[in-house]
């Protein structure tokens, strides 16, 4: 995915990208999504969540990461995810 996919999507609530054979995911892929609240990236082959990845997604409250291969998560990585309330 190209890091300036959705930017211009700043409306966008719900984005599915499950099952999309996704290594890698931009530090700056969701960096306009403001208003997304529900966002599943499961069934991927993401190996590695970074700190900054989730950073602008204030108002996240459902997040899906199952079944990927992730071998590292950042310190911090949830950090700004103040209202989330379903982590899977």
């Amino acid at each position: 995915i190209e890091s300036d996919s959705f930017k211009k999507l700043d409306l966008l609530e719900e984005l599915d990208l499950s099952i999309n054979l996704l290594e890698k995911l931009d530090n700056s892929t969701f960096e306009s999504q403001v208003n997304l609240v529900w966002l599943n990236i499961s069934y991927n082959r993401l190996n590695f969540i970074s700190k900054t990845l989730f950073q602008k997604l204030y108002k996240l409250k459902n997040l899906d990461i199952s079944s990927n291969f992730i071998k590292l998560v950042e310190n911090e990585a949830f950090l700004n995810l103040n209202i989330l309330e379903n982590l899977f």
